[in-house]
């Protein structure tokens, strides 16, 4: 898994949210996508997403080929406008 934290106010959450479509669009149709908004934390102006994959080296071929991509491009450029992204960090279950 792929997780990306960003921080975002919560008066451009709404936008951020209606991004995700098109996330999913600019990526492999068999690349699992969701988002993650915190409800009660001490910090509330985070946005998660999780990017899966079957596997590492499905991972690094998917990101090669649609997260450098114009239309993967697009929407991150869309979402700069939004939030910052804070960390991005590989996941995996051992």
């Amino acid at each position: 898994m792929l997780f990306r934290e960003y921080q975002i106010s919560r008066q451009n959450l709404k936008h951020a949210i209606e991004l995700m479509p098109e996330v999913k669009a600019a990526m492999h149709a068999s690349t699992g996508l969701f988002a993650v908004v915190p409800v009660f934390a001490p910090v509330m102006d985070r946005f998660g997403i999780s990017y899966y994959f079957d596997s590492l080296e499905d991972m690094g071929e998917k990101i090669d080929s649609h997260a450098m991509s114009p239309a993967f491009q697009a929407v991150v450029a869309k979402a700069s406008q939004y939030g910052t992204l804070l960390n991005s960090s590989v996941r995996l279950a051992i």
